[in-house]
């Protein structure tokens, strides 16, 4: 299984806290993690922990931050062969608070990822053809036009900024897909209701992360659901990156729907109750594990 994923390659430096501060107030942190991030490459180092070759293609700084990123993405068996330096640009870097018991807030310094764009994605051909599964993930609209002026037939987890700032425009990329992930929010932003979603899945797989309600996917105008995995949620951070990835494998392997649901939804489960963006990646083996202990089979 080969799998490319194409999107931001960030600097995560994730703070764990009791609770925010106030105006001019120190506070003292529980505990901070600092490594690898951004949707895609945690998509790929997800992919690489669940059995498949992994690339990625991105756009980082040539700093310290960019070649401690390099450094980690091997050191997860990601292909870096693919990734850009940019000299005049310094490696994205992303901020998160994770305070107790709340949802996270980041914030976010785009830095090279913003490069991405202008790329000439011909020269990522060779790569792109000899993949089983092409996945883009929360990056710009020119991204998305440049890949698919090349390639198509992607995986695209567009994630809610991007939601946000294209609505339904989203679904005018769609015929150059052949499978939509979304979290429930952002597909309540892009379609008109489950109608809509079930005559497109028609001609491609839209699957949906609900949280806590669990996952949905709407393959062939058939329609798939299964609960979480019940866990208690330390560091939410790739977690939706960590279940496309499941999900993607799972199918690769040759599972159905529904068990490719479970599959995603214990991985998903694992990575939420570990600290880390990527400290906290599965296996296939421990996801497979949960699953089937969980659903009482899988």
């Amino acid at each position: 299984m080969r799998i490319t994923a194409i999107g931001n390659a960030n600097i995560d430096i994730t703070l764990f806290l009791e609770e925010m501060p106030g105006y001019d107030e120190d506070i003292l942190a529980d505990d901070i993690i600092f490594g690898p991030g951004g949707s895609a490459s945690n998509f790929a180092a997800a992919s690489s922990h669940l059995g498949a070759e992994s690339f990625l293609i991105a756009c980082v700084g040539s700093d310290l931050f960019g070649e401690i990123f390099l450094k980690e993405m091997k050191m997860h068996n990601v292909s870096t062969e693919w990734i850009k330096r940019i000299k005049e640009e310094r490696t994205g870097t992303v901020v998160v608070i994770q305070e107790r018991g709340r949802q996270r807030r980041m914030i976010t310094m785009r830095g090279a990822n913003s490069r991405l764009g202008t790329l000439d994605f011909s020269e990522f051909l060779p790569l792109l053809r000899s993949s089983d599964v092409v996945h883009i993930s929360s990056v710009y609209e020119d991204v998305v036009s440049g890949v698919l002026k090349v390639y198509r037939g992607i995986s695209w987890d567009p994630g809610i900024k991007i939601v946000r700032k294209m609505g339904r425009r989203i679904i005018d990329y769609l015929s150059g897909v052949k499978r939509l992930f979304m979290n429930i929010k952002e597909a309540e932003l892009v379609f008109k209701g489950e109608d809509e979603v079930k005559k497109i899945s028609e001609e491609v797989d839209v699957v949906l992360k609900m949280g806590s309600r669990g996952a949905r996917a709407y393959v062939e105008g058939r329609v798939y659901e299964q609960k979480a995995v019940e866990a208690k949620a330390v560091d939410t951070t790739g977690a939706g990156d960590v279940f496309d990835a499941a999900y993607t494998i799972a199918l690769l392997r040759g599972m159905d729907v529904n068990s490719s649901l479970k599959l995603a939804n214990a991985a998903a489960s694992i990575k939420i109750a570990r600290k880390g963006t990527q400290s906290g990646l599965p296996s296939w083996e421990e996801a497979l594990d949960v699953a089937a202990k969980f659903y009482g089979g899988i």
